[in-house]
């Protein structure tokens, strides 16, 4: 016998396995594996593309019954979502991007009055899910999207970071089976990026004060603290000009008047541009 392994970003929740042998048949039930290891990084969301339940964007081989979005009568065959937007960062970042599909496969009858209406249904429906498939795919660019960019080629979705300035998404629905139809009734994407923490110790700040500049930039600056040192009596501190590019920060003793000192900074945000 032989084996087939495959690794896969660990997130919280349940993973289900079934196996499946060189002629195509399927073990009889999934296996559950559980895990509550949660992320060593704290995430940010940058953005969230939610498609559902307008799914405005441009449709193949699909159509809308309510709020559900599912395969035509086309019979065996595939059908192409794509979203509605491109999503445009700005700058190239390397982000976390995550999604939320809930998606199944109705039995379709071939007495037209006794179908029931895929929008009625409270759960996803228990047909064989080798007869049928819907499959998240996108395409990245370090380009300005809304310039000439270079596309990458359509990448099946697999839970991860990417370094990217732009990305488009498209979900593909295959049946295998004339009488299966797939269906999605939730759709969304988020894309997040991890925090970045920036500091330097005993920066000297002469008189007239010193701007500090982050390298590269933030995206997004959420705080920024500074601590003194050799201080006396009656000395403050003033942080200006405060930015996703850096800041300013200048030393005054009791009198007001601009002094040399020693500093600690800290600076916390996310985005680390490429």
């Amino acid at each position: 016998a032989t084996g087939t392994s495959y690794t896969t970003p660990l997130r919280i929740g349940t993973y289900l396995i079934r196996a499946v042998d060189r002629s195509g048949n399927y073990s009889p039930s999934f296996g559950l594996v559980s895990t509550g290891a949660a992320s060593l990084e704290s995430l940010n969301v940058v953005e969230t593309i939610q498609e559902s339940p307008t799914f405005s964007g441009v449709k193949t081989n699909l159509v809308i019954d309510g709020s559900v979005l599912e395969m035509d009568d086309t019979g065996l065959g595939t059908g192409i979502y794509e979203f509605s937007a491109i999503s445009d960062l700005g700058d190239v970042y390397t982000s976390r991007i995550s999604v939320l599909i809930n998606a199944g496969g109705g039995a379709i009858s071939n007495v037209m009055s006794s179908w029931a209406s895929l929008a009625s249904l409270s759960s996803l429906s228990s047909v064989d899910p080798s007869s049928w498939e819907v499959k998240l795919q996108m395409s990245l660019t370090n380009d300005d999207p809304s310039g000439t960019p270079t596309w990458s080629d359509w990448q099946d979705y697999i839970a991860g970071d990417f370094t990217f300035r732009a990305v488009k998404f498209r979900l593909v629905f295959i049946t295998y089976d004339p009488n299966i139809k797939p269906f999605v009734l939730e759709l969304a994407v988020t894309i997040d990026m991890p925090d970045r923490i920036l500091g330097e110790d005993d920066v000297v700040v002469p008189i007239g004060g010193l701007t500090v500049s982050f390298t590269p930039p933030f995206k997004k600056k959420k705080a920024i603290n500074v601590t003194g040192q050799d201080l006396v009596s009656g000395d403050w501190w003033e942080i200006t000009a405060q930015s996703e590019s850096g800041f300013r920060v200048e030393f005054f003793n009791s009198s007001g008047a601009s002094v040399a000192r020693t500093m600690d900074w800290i600076a916390k945000g996310y985005g680390r541009s490429i």
